[in-house]
């Protein structure tokens, strides 16, 4: 064979194995790609956080909030009512009860968790509250029932010692557990629009804030600001007619 033959085969072994190589590392390129396109992401904190679902996320979505896990102990409620909001609990009373959210604020008036027909309704959250914990108004209903269920020991809020006794509130939502300070309670009619969602500037919402303050039956000393985020809660009374016992706590 001349020595021209023999250059010819090597370069043409030498292209051919060039190219596999090529081939093979932009193949191995992609598949690096598709491999890390969907990761499992638990929790915030470490890989080993028993409080959050595992969820699969796209790499644009790994700087995620806190907001966007949530906890495993809803779980079972979720797979009971896909509606579940959170959970509400208030010490020395009754009310410890999870929370929906429907698509308008008739449908839980008279339905309970399992969204079955019941004249005890459920817990819920106004249908305009987003849910999460950035709502400037987070408000909850509930009925004063006569045997002491649902929002009925609300009532014990009429009465001072009470109040100043157990003035904190517990309500999560499905991401995080929060407390809640109790700044003002009163007795109001529905003219009264004390469900406010949507303020047009820090100052209206100040406004607000100083309205339901005057308010209050009794005056409890908690600086509250346009800063703050305020949970509402709302059931029936009977001192006036159409009359409703509104508690409003701060978020801390």
């Amino acid at each position: 064979m001349s020595m021209k033959k023999r250059l010819v085969i090597i370069w043409t072994i030498v292209f051919i194995y060039a190219t596999y190589i090529l081939i093979n590392c932009k193949l191995e390129s992609n598949k690096n790609t598709i491999k890390f396109d969907k990761v499992k992401v638990i929790g915030t904190e470490n890989l080993n956080n028993k409080d959050a679902v595992v969820c699969e996320r796209t790499l644009n979505d790994l700087q995620t909030k806190e907001e966007d896990v949530i906890s495993e102990k809803y779980s079972p409620l979720l797979e009971l009512n896909e509606e579940t909001i959170g959970w509400i609990k208030i010490h020395n009373t009754t009310i410890d009860y999870p929370v929906f959210k429907g698509k308008d604020n008739e449908f839980y008036l008279d339905h309970d968790p399992y969204q079955e027909k019941s004249k005890y309704g459920s817990i819920f959250m106004d249908f305009r509250n987003k849910g999460a914990s950035d709502d400037i108004n987070i408000i909850l209903y509930g009925h004063n029932m006569n045997d002491g269920s649902m929002f009925a020991d609300l009532v014990k809020y009429k009465d001072s010692k009470f109040l100043y006794d157990n003035e904190i509130i517990e309500f999560n939502n499905l991401y995080k557990d929060i407390k809640w300070q109790i700044f003002s309670v009163y007795i109001t009619d529905t003219n009264f629009n004390y469900i406010r969602t949507h303020f047009n500037s820090e100052e209206d919402y100040e406004e607000f804030l100083n309205s339901i303050n005057d308010k209050s039956m009794f005056k409890m000393g908690v600086t509250v600001s346009s800063k703050d985020n305020i949970l509402t809660l709302s059931t029936c009374t009977y001192e006036v007619s159409d009359g409703r016992l509104v508690i409003h706590a701060k978020r801390i």
